[in-house]
This record gives structure tokens, C-alpha cells and sequence, in this order.
């Protein structure tokens, strides 16, 4: 079924990135694999082109649909080849599945970004407390008269 003309959105299984749809261009069967090359729109028929602004009001999720509008959470930062910091985006009312990758210029909510830093900066304490010390490893292997340890 066909949504509002110029409305509907795919997104790119190789890039992740979202792209408009022309009006009257078929929808891809939600199953099948989808990638910016079979993009009727010639403007945005490559991974390489930089996405459309993916926060609109009003418009929701999923292939042949409208795209995710508010964002719930960030899962993630990658930087790209091209140097471009990224985030994946948990959006509201969807599936992990639907989560995408966006652009750190196109996030319109700062206080995402900051939960974001402040998760993260929790999980490094976390991580650096479970970790035991090379220095931790060195006294136990001691105590057990380890052979690999020189008195």
C-alpha cells in the first residue's frame, strides 16, 4: 500500500542510510534486500551520496513506509572511512531491527548525545573495574610459586 506521494522511504542494507522514494516509484517487497543503486532517483542512487535530513516531523519506520521520527536512545558511535561520526539510533515504538545509523550533524537532540556520553563513560568505569591488573596477575602468580614469574 502507497502512503502520501513523496513520502515513502527504504533504507539501504549495505549503508543504512534512508532514501525518498520518487512518487509512483514501487515500493520493494519489505523481505527483499534494498540498496541505494536501484534508487530511481538518480540524485541519491549511491552509498556515497550524503543522506537526507532523517528527523522530520511526523513520518514513521520500516521498508516502503514513512521513515523513524523520534528518536529513543543511542546503541552506538562508528566513525566512517570518509571520517564521518555516526550513531545508531534506537528509535520509539520499533524493533531493534529498525535501528540506523545517522549522521552526527543530522541528531537534533543534544540530550541524546549527552545519556549517550555519560552511558558510555559508565560502561569504561565498569569495564576498568572488572579488569584485573597485570600487577593483580603478577602477586597472585607469586603466591602460587608460578614458574613463569621470576622471584
Amino acid at each position: 500500500e502507497e502512503g502520501e506521494e513523496g513520502k515513502q522511504w527504504v533504507q539501504c542494507d549495505k549503508c543504512d542510510k534512508w532514501r525518498r522514494l520518487p512518487a509512483g516509484a514501487p515500493l520493494p517487497d519489505s523481505s527483499a534486500e534494498w540498496y541505494c543503486s536501484m534508487n530511481p532517483d538518480k540524485t541519491r542512487s549511491s552509498c556515497s551520496v550524503e543522506a537526507e535530513p532523517l528527523l522530520d516531523e511526523g513520518e514513521g519506520s520500516g521498508k516502503g513506509q514513512t521513515k523513524p521520527t523520534e528518536p529513543e536512545s543511542i546503541r552506538a558511535r562508528r566513525v566512517t572511512e570518509e571520517g564521518v561520526e555516526e550513531f545508531r539510533i534506537r528509535w520509539k515504538d520499533r524493533t531493534w531491527e529498525q535501528d540506523s545509523w545517522v549522521a552526527r550533524s543530522k541528531i537534533m537532540d543534544e540530550q541524546l548525545l549527552i545519556d549517550f556520553a555519560a552511558s558510555e563513560q559508565r560502561r569504561l568505569q565498569y569495564t576498568q573495574k572488572q579488569r584485573p591488573r597485570v600487577a593483580d596477575y603478577t602477586k597472585a602468580a607469586k603466591r602460587k610459586g608460578s614458574q613463569f614469574v621470576k622471584p
